[in-house]
């Protein structure tokens, strides 16, 4: 193991955020690719994942990354942006309903959708704006009235 380290120009004493530093030393000692969230997508609250559902069983978080979006469950999702033809927003609209939350339909080129639902409303924007202009993933069943400061998170009276 320490051959591993030495090999691939770990220092004795590595510094700097904690999950840089732990990424540095799982690819020394696997000799695996690691993948770290962006720094280019932010949620509200200035987090890296979106907590959400999938399949609406498996409860984990969504991370829209540099190259692709991963999903974090016991079997995670990676999902290379050159792989998706389109995404969907669902239930964003929804003026009348009590919902906070909203889905997102990823439909992979060659065939095959991918459904993550229970996204909190107030991620809306964010995650819009990141996919559709900074990735260029072409948005269907959308329009701007869902942009709406209605679809803030709710206030905390």
């Amino acid at each position: 193991m320490i051959q591993k380290l030495e090999a691939a120009d770990v220092r004795d004493t590595e510094s700097g955020p904690l999950i840089e530093v732990f990424s540095v030393l799982m690819k020394a000692m696997t000799g695996s690719k690691i993948y770290i969230p962006g720094k280019d997508y932010r949620t509200k609250h200035d987090n890296t994942g979106i907590k959400c559902t999938f399949k609406n069983v498996q409860d984990g978080v969504l991370y829209p990354m540099g190259r692709a979006i991963l999903f974090v469950f016991k079997s995670p999702h990676y999902i290379p942006y050159k792989e998706i033809q389109t995404v969907e927003f669902e239930r964003i609209k929804d003026r009348h309903s009590t919902n906070r939350t909203f889905d997102l339909n990823i439909e992979r080129k060659g065939g095959g959708a991918l459904k993550f639902t229970s996204i909190p409303k107030e991620e809306y924007q964010n995650l819009r704006e990141y996919l559709g202009n900074v990735k260029n993933i072409p948005i269907t069943g959308d329009d701007d009235d869902a942009n709406d400061e209605r679809f803030d998170s709710p206030s905390d009276d």
